[in-house]
């Protein structure tokens, strides 16, 4: 058995990658803003974020992740791409 300290410091190094690994992903969705503007593209891709979305759900069964939770997740980054790319 783990001892619990432990397994909360496990949890506190992985929050700290997603966190980076978010400020990642939000520095991208700002150079794909940059280049939707520059390409004259809509910021929007409604067609794109379904596909997307539907991978993902693949993917988190597969991993056995709430697929309800994965597409709460994913949504917020497209309103949150809305907003960035403006």
């Amino acid at each position: 058995m783990h001892n619990l300290q432990d397994l909360r410091n496990q949890i506190d190094e992985l929050d700290t990658e997603l966190l980076h690994m978010l400020q990642k992903r939000i520095a991208l969705m700002k150079e794909v803003g940059e280049t939707k503007k520059n390409l004259q593209q809509p910021i929007r891709d409604e067609q794109r974020e379904r596909q997307q979305l539907a991978n993902l759900e693949q993917q988190a069964r597969a991993l056995q992740i709430p697929e309800i939770l994965v597409i709460n997740i994913w949504k917020l980054f497209f309103e949150l791409s809305e907003e960035i790319e403006k």
